[in-house]
């Protein structure tokens, strides 16, 4: 089955794209058993600014019209005002480019077995990865006032930035089952099952400030204030055990003995 899904946002630079796939497998001969599942799917969300809706019901009136797709703008006045401030935040919300690319793909497979009548081996596998990749631009935005110098204090604000992340997770267990019925009116009932699980993440962002050139959405295409950072970096793996005899007598006297446990291994 494949399916692919577009819709574009109600605020402006904003919008989401989601292409999918997935398959089902099951076959059964004599004794054996087996399931094969998988999905993949690739994600795009586009964010607006956080600020776009803001600056634009704070915008003057009276302040001529802006293009968005410029990075340049001429105000009334001479000098600094709180109307250059405004013009400039309204320049970089409306050309902010926050675009997130998100790559999935899990499986997982079954097998089960009897090995005799009543008795059953059965296993499970299945992982999960995910791959997240965001660009996150702001541009630099000038303003200038009616004698042509430029009084916007946007340029520190503008910046390139990237992010990855990486997540990955496996699951697994397997064990026998033993289900018998004797003189009609004794059941029994035997697991004996093993769990094994495990969580990986890690990722970092990095980044400049102090856009050179709007047409450049590179790092490289900054010049102030690098950064990079990790992010938090997790290893966790977790083992299980259970055991588990239930007994019942003409279905209305149980008796069920379990054992539990479970051990948590932590990377940090």
């Amino acid at each position: 089955m494949t399916g692919y899904y577009k819709q574009d946002g109600i605020v402006m630079n904003s919008g989401y794209d989601r292409f999918n796939m997935r398959n089902n497998l099951n076959y059964r001969k004599n004794r054996v058993k087996l399931s094969l599942s998988t999905s993949f799917s690739m994600d795009k969300t586009r964010k607006a600014s956080g600020t776009s809706l803001g600056q634009a019901l704070n915008f003057m009136p009276y302040t001529p019209y802006i293009d968005r797709e410029e990075d340049e703008f001429e105000v009334p006045g001479v000098g600094y005002s709180s109307e250059v401030n405004q013009v400039s935040m309204l320049l970089r919300a409306f050309q902010t480019k926050d675009e997130t690319n998100k790559n999935t793909f899990s499986g997982n497979f079954g097998f089960d077995y009897e090995l005799f009548k009543s008795f059953t081996f059965t296993t499970k596998v299945g992982i999960n990865l995910n791959n997240t990749y965001r660009e996150n631009f702001v541009p630099n935005a000038s303003v200038y006032d009616s004698e042509g110098t430029e009084v916007s204090v946007g340029s520190s604000s503008s910046k390139a930035m990237n992010e990855a992340t990486r997540r990955f997770s496996l699951s697994w267990f397997g064990g026998f089952n033993y289900n018998t019925t004797f003189n009609k009116s004794h059941k029994l009932a035997v697991n004996a099952l093993a769990s094994y699980e495990q969580y990986d993440f890690k990722g970092f962002d990095a980044g400049r400030y102090g856009v050179m050139n709007n047409d450049i959405e590179v790092i490289n295409g900054a010049s102030r204030r690098p950064f990079a950072n990790s992010k938090t970096f997790y290893i966790d793996r977790l083992l299980g055990f259970i055991g588990r005899v239930q007994y019942s007598f003409k279905e209305k006297y149980l008796f069920e003995p379990q054992y539990t446990c479970r051990c948590l291994f932590k990377v940090c």
